[in-house]
């Protein structure tokens, strides 16, 4: 009983500390006063993600938007006071943080771990704060200013008038084509005249060089030479069908006994389990399977498939299952299994050191 009760004790003195704190602004969901202080608390939850005194005059206080705030003399980020930024011309432009002389970024999560030292906006170099501005919304890697393109707020080195981002993966100028890594731009050395962007990993050159990138599977840079080019067909960001032969992930499809002509995606843009068939054969991440019957195969659930005679994992043929009855619940009927088959047998989808399997639920 002793233990309960100062567990308990403890709940409420915790609860008492933080339950008086008050959300300043609707502006930022991090900003609160408490005891007549003001804190930085990361989305206002201090028990898992701490908190921040910000030495800031209550009296001047105020929040600008999100993570920015300011008092009468100083701007804050994060809780932080801002050493090197103008506050009299600081400015949020598109959630750009400027002023007169710069452009500035901050980091990407937001912490109170760090010391106010460590959680200092920095510089973009050589940025005109009156012109910068974001071209990529989604992850903000890309940006320009009336001179320069920047990436991951860094110039590159790029012919200005006539750069264009093609893709996530490529982008070109009149000079050259570049493949677009992790945190650089890397030059392509082909000499072109036409470039033809097929989905977002494949360039095709004069018709005549095939390219493949991708910088997130550190697969690097694929080349293929091209015969002819009189078919070539997109059947998912990963697979051509080009000179009659198969590309999938910028090389041959692994798989010797394809057939071009009616091989076709089984599962769309998949980055782990790829199913696909023609009309004799099917296929998991380019291995055939032996068993499997092509016109009565389908595709479950990720690496979960089977035709009339099989249930299949992977291109493993799970035993004891009733193929023909076997079949997927949608997660709002049962939230405890994924897949149940005629016998009654309940089955759910778990990954274990990387190696999909169904278990059987009592």
């Amino acid at each position: 009983m002793g233990s309960i009760f100062k567990i308990l004790i403890t709940i409420f003195m915790l609860f008492g500390l933080f339950a008086c704190k008050k959300q300043i602004s609707d502006s930022s969901e991090h900003y609160y006063s408490k005891s007549g202080e003001i804190y930085f608390i990361p989305e206002g939850n201090s028990f898992e993600r701490g908190q921040r005194k910000v030495d800031a005059d209550p009296e001047t206080f105020s929040v600008i938007k999100n993570l920015f705030a300011r008092d009468k003399s100083t701007l804050f980020y994060e809780g932080c006071p801002q050493t090197m930024v103008d506050l009299e011309t600081f400015r949020l432009r598109n959630n750009i943080p400027m002023d007169k002389n710069h452009v500035y970024f901050g980091k990407n999560s937001v912490s109170v771990s760090a010391n106010c030292a460590e959680q200092q906006l920095q510089i973009v170099p050589n940025a005109d704060p009156n012109s910068y501005e974001k071209i990529d919304d989604v992850k903000e890697f890309w940006a320009r200013d009336n001179a320069h393109f920047f990436y991951h707020h860094t110039i590159v080195d790029v012919d200005y008038p006539s750069f264009v981002l093609l893709s996530t993966y490529f982008a070109e100028d009149k000079n050259k084509v570049y493949a677009i890594a992790s945190k650089s731009l890397i030059p392509l050395n082909y000499r072109f005249e036409k470039v033809e962007l097929l989905g977002a990993h494949y360039l095709l050159l004069d018709r005549s060089k095939l390219l493949y990138y991708d910088r997130y599977q550190e697969i690097g840079l694929r080349e293929w030479d091209v015969v002819t080019t009189n078919d070539v067909e997109l059947l998912d960001k990963f697979t051509l069908r080009i000179d009659h032969k198969i590309i999938y992930k910028g090389k041959s499809f692994a798989a010797s006994n394809v057939d071009p002509i009616s091989f076709e995606v089984l599962t769309k843009n998949s980055n782990y389990s790829f199913w696909a068939k023609d009309a004799s054969h099917v296929f998991y991440n380019e291995k055939q399977l032996p068993n499997a019957d092509p016109a009565t195969f389908e595709v479950l659930h990720y690496a979960i498939a089977k035709d009339a005679n099989h249930v299949y994992i992977e291109d493993r043929i799970a035993e004891g299952i009733d193929a023909a009855s076997f079949k997927k619940i949608a997660e709002i009927e049962s939230p405890k299994y994924d897949f149940i088959d005629g016998t009654g047998r309940k089955y759910r989808y778990k990954i274990a050191d990387k190696k999909p399997s169904l278990v059987t639920v009592p």
